[in-house]
């Protein structure tokens, strides 16, 4: 099935069939079409054409930098790069700080997974964090669903597996500037997964700051002193009020925070101002 739920022709070699169904513009003929990946936020199925006759099909250019370590690497794949009519390779380094300096200068940044000093991260994330109109695509990258998730979470916008080739890793570039995003089969459970934990995650973190919100002045006091752990003494002294209303705001505050005691409350209010 193609990637809006037509039939695919992956079997034939007629040129009938229109790319509008994939990811690419309608070029003359294909000779094969070739399924690929799955989506990891639709599980849509994408495609490769192989062989396919470009003839007068316009495209632009996709400005790629090469981010790695051993001279060789860089020049090969600015060699490969070089052949597409639809890529332009503005830059080959070996060095994070380079790649930052040229970061405006690209449109997609192909970085090695094994720089040295978690290069790869760091590019991840300042640049595919802070610059929104440069995307990151780590390359080289091991089949474990941490190392790409620390990735992607960094800022990443994918990857390319180890045992990808070099046909595959161009369709990702071609597909990023789309706002594409691929995952292997094997990743897209994981990558649900983490969405969904990363969702609970922001739903707590709402739910801490309407609790926050509803605190009084004098609440906020206590939470303060709590998470200095002060007894319930210590809190009464230096508030100059009883022992049991100091229970009360506690009591108050617990309800309000929605935690079990007041360990988990003062560590709420700890990154609440942290954060």
């Amino acid at each position: 099935m193609g990637a809006n739920g037509r039939s695919s022709p992956a079997c034939s070699t007629s040129g009938n069939w229109s790319a509008h169904d994939g990811i690419y513009p309608t070029p003359n003929s294909f000779q094969e079409i070739v399924p690929i990946f799955i989506s990891a936020y639709t599980c849509e199925v994408y495609f490769i054409f192989e062989n396919r006759t470009l003839g007068s099909v316009s495209m632009e250019k996709v400005n790629v930098l090469i981010v790695n370590q051993a001279v060789f690497t860089c020049n090969l794949l600015a060699l490969v790069l070089r052949e597409e009519p639809d890529i332009a390779v503005v830059g080959t380094v070996t060095a994070v700080d380079q790649a930052i300096e040229l970061a405006d200068k690209c449109d997609i940044m192909l970085v090695d997974a094994e720089l040295p000093n978690d290069g790869a991260l760091t590019l991840s994330l300042e640049v595919g964090r802070k610059r929104p109109h440069t995307h990151v695509l780590i390359t080289g990258v091991e089949k474990a669903p941490k190392t790409i998730l620390k990735y992607i979470e960094a800022g990443a916008s994918g990857y390319i597996l180890k045992e990808f080739s070099v046909e595959v890793l161009v369709e990702q570039i071609r597909a990023v500037p789309e706002g594409k995003a691929f995952a292997h089969p094997e990743m897209v459970a994981q990558l649900i997964e983490r969405l969904s934990e990363l969702a609970d995650a922001c739903a707590d973190q709402e739910a801490l700051q309407k609790g926050m919100e509803t605190l009084s002045p004098r609440e906020i006091e206590v939470l303060d002193l709590l998470s200095k752990d002060k007894t319930n003494a210590e809190l009464a002294a230096e508030l100059h009020i009883e022992v049991g209303t100091v229970k009360n705001h506690v009591h108050s505050i617990l309800k309000k925070l929605g935690v079990a005691n007041r360990r988990q409350a003062a560590r709420l209010y700890e990154q609440e101002q942290e954060g």
